[in-house]
């Protein structure tokens, strides 16, 4: 990936951070933002904002017009 074009950000409670953008790339962070993992969208539509939902998911707004999703389980710390 050259460029990401990132279009919306949210804190969760947990602690996690998520960035959705283009391309359906949604992007999760465990760590204060440290390292991200790419949570795989399979349509693919351009995710323009997430806001955080009480249980730790987020509703996310795009080309496919509003969706709830769930997010992968929190990694594990690195030891």
């Amino acid at each position: 990936v050259n460029a990401l074009h990132i279009q919306g950000t949210a804190k969760l409670k947990d602690g996690r951070i998520v960035v959705g953008g283009l391309g359906g790339v949604l992007l999760v962070s465990g760590d204060e933002g440290r390292s991200f993992s790419l949570q795989e969208q399979h349509d693919r539509l351009g995710i323009s904002a997430v806001i955080p939902v009480p249980g730790g998911g987020i509703v996310s707004t795009g080309e496919f017009g509003v969706r709830k999703m769930t997010l992968a389980a929190p990694a594990a710390p690195a030891k």
